[in-house]
């Protein structure tokens, strides 16, 4: 969240983890998460926006409440982020994939 509020970049596996956490663990509805993305996403798409947020918490025309439990120590498991600040202060992120 702290890169989303500072770049209004946050990478997607990362965007689906906190739209599943903010929806299956802390009970928020999809809609705020969704307009609060809307309002910091620099490559935000309304439709796409608004299609995951409904994925993410199981409902919509693709609706499966009790599936899409994403567990954010699972996820690390098989992805390692490296986040490093340039000399211009450019987010740099470089994703390597352990599996």
């Amino acid at each position: 969240m702290r890169q989303l509020n500072e770049t209004g970049f946050m990478h997607n596996r990362v965007r689906m983890i906190t739209a599943s956490f903010l929806t299956k663990h802390m009970l928020i509805d999809w809609r705020w998460g969704e307009a609060y993305f809307a309002e910091k996403l620099l490559d935000y798409d309304l439709a796409a926006n608004n299609g995951n947020w409904q994925w993410a918490a199981g409902c919509g025309c693709d609706a499966a409440p009790y599936f899409r439990i994403f567990n954010p120590y699972e996820q690390t498991k098989s992805l390692i982020k490296i986040i490093s600040i340039s000399e211009n202060g450019l987010l740099k992120i470089i994703l390597k994939n352990l599996s």
